[in-house]
């Protein structure tokens, strides 16, 4: 009885690990699409847009809440009039497409799993 209980405790903890890769893999990957999309509002070429998408990574990761990308995309888009809802919307639009497109990739697997079955 004590190896089931051990055996749960450690599959409880491995997916709480997992799901917190995941969740740190989608915010990235959210930084870096509204950092493009910020990047192009403020005028910046490919490169410069690929290299502010990164410092907006980077700014989230640094930070103790994890919301220092969105903080400073808002403070860098302020000037321009872009109102802190549009940012959150870009946010949104990102973490949905990123939930959806994993939704989907676990189901095609799941699918091709039960086909080689």
């Amino acid at each position: 009885m004590q190896k089931i209980v051990k055996s749960r405790g450690e599959l409880a903890e491995m997916r709480f690990v997992m799901e917190q890769r995941c969740d740190f893999a989608t915010r990235t990957k959210a930084d870096r699409h509204v950092g493009r999309w910020a990047a192009s509002r403020l005028g910046l070429d490919e490169n410069e847009g690929e290299r502010y998408a990164q410092t907006i990574v980077d700014t989230s990761i640094r930070s103790k809440d994890g919301r220092g990308g969105f903080n400073r995309v808002v403070a860098d888009l302020a000037p321009l009039g872009t109102h802190i809802e549009m940012v959150r919307t870009q946010y949104s639009i990102a973490i949905s497409a990123l939930t959806q497109s994993s939704a989907i990739s676990l189901a095609q697997n799941y699918d091709a799993s039960r086909l080689d079955a």
